[in-house]
């Protein structure tokens, strides 16, 4: 709202006629009778376009900056290559693609054809991406299961394993043949079992990370949705 809509005059109202609304304006807007939240900054705004529309100099160089941004809206919508569906708008404001699929289906800018596609499209993104990261969250899940259970076992199994331990090193000491290598391979692999629950455990940390989901819902949700919708 400029400072002649908020007068409630015209672009060529005379002094008098500038006087005239803005007494009238600040009768309605004055903070010692309008009680509502925005009566003090809408009388500042008031008093500022009295100020600037009262005096030649400011007066000028406002009609002026008001027909700039006029011929630059006229060029904006009469340009064949700027009557499309406005996205640049969209870059600059935190919006939900729900909330950018619903002003994109229902702009008149958009033929009905890329609508059905769109959504087509926009749906079978959604439900891979879904998909995904239900996937993605399972296999988490199962491996902090999986590495609890390798470390129960093991808790419980800790003095079979110490026994057999201690069996081991007594036949490399005292030079004795026979199964010592067998066993020697039991206890690597009960080893390796073992730090493989560490493992687990750093594997589903990282699935569920932020850097994932990040990704997840900021580069290959949005970059799929922005190809499903043929966002420039």
């Amino acid at each position: 709202m400029n400072y002649y809509e908020l007068l409630g005059v015209k672009t060529t109202a005379t002094a008098e006629e500038i006087k005239k609304a803005y007494k009238i304006q600040m009768k309605k807007w004055h903070p010692d009778i309008n009680k509502n939240e925005d009566a003090v900054s809408m009388s500042m705004r008031i008093n500022e376009a009295k100020d600037v529309l009262l005096d030649e100099t400011k007066r000028m160089e406002y009609d002026r900056l008001l027909k700039e941004k006029d011929n630059v809206t006229y060029k904006k919508y009469s340009n064949p290559q700027n009557s499309r569906y406005d996205e640049r708008k969209y870059e600059r404001q935190m919006v939900t693609k729900w909330e950018y699929f619903r002003d994109y289906l229902s702009s008149k800018n958009i033929g009905l054809f890329n609508k059905i596609i769109s959504t087509i499209l926009v749906s079978l993104e959604t439900i891979i991406c879904f998909i995904l990261k239900w996937l993605i969250i399972t296999i988490s899940f199962m491996c902090f299961v999986l590495s609890d259970v390798i470390i129960s076992l093991f808790y419980y199994a800790f003095p079979i394993i110490g026994l057999l331990l201690l069996i081991v090193i007594y036949k490399l000491v005292s030079g004795t043949n026979g199964t010592s290598f067998v066993e020697f391979k039991g206890l690597i692999v009960c080893l390796v079992v073992y730090l493989s629950s560490y493992l687990f455990i750093f594997i589903g940390k990282k699935l569920i990370s932020q850097n994932v989901f990040n990704f997840l819902y900021n580069k290959l949700d949005i970059y799929l949705f922005k190809k499903a919708v043929f966002y420039k």
